[in-house]
């Protein structure tokens, strides 16, 4: 795109229908098989970027198939398409929900800076602020009252 008038009149077509797929959720299948671009590219948008779901006409019919049939023992290639990271968040979120069933009096500090999950759960993937907000599902109702821990006595 250059930033010629000529090109901005043209381009505001564009726009107009881009704003009705985004905004409305009306989207235009004729509209979107007549450009050019890549359909990982936009689905990756629309899910990490824009946080909204991909067009249903461009989502595969393997994808839907996942989404409408929960995830189970018989589909295993599930956590081969997770990025590395993922993973690692996956794993420390598990190993923080055990760590909260065993003993649900602990903090999220606590459970962070746990040795098992230190050994274990590579907490790294995450700052402690960033723990908190995605582990706020997980955790013990005593985690979550958060305040200020009393002092024992002796």
């Amino acid at each position: 795109m250059d930033d010629s008038f000529l090109s901005s009149v043209f381009d505001l077509y564009h726009y107009f229908k881009f704003y009705r797929c985004l905004r409305k959720n009306k989207f235009d299948k004729d509209y979107l098989d007549s450009l050019y671009a890549k359909r990982n590219e936009v689905i990756n948008w629309c899910i990490n970027v824009a946080r909204l779901d991909p067009p249903p006409c461009w989502v595969s019919t393997k994808l839907q198939s996942v989404e409408a049939a929960d995830i189970d023992d018989e589909n295993k290639g599930w956590y081969d398409v997770l990025t590395e990271r993922r993973r690692k968040i996956t794993g420390c979120l598990e190993l923080a929900r055990k760590l909260w069933e065993e003993n649900p009096n602990q903090s999220y500090d606590e459970i962070y800076n746990h040795p098992i999950m230190k050994q274990y759960g590579n907490p790294s993937v995450f700052s402690k602020d960033s723990f908190q907000d995605w582990a706020k599902d997980y955790a013990s109702e005593f985690a979550k009252r958060g305040g200020r821990r009393k002092k024992s006595k002796g």
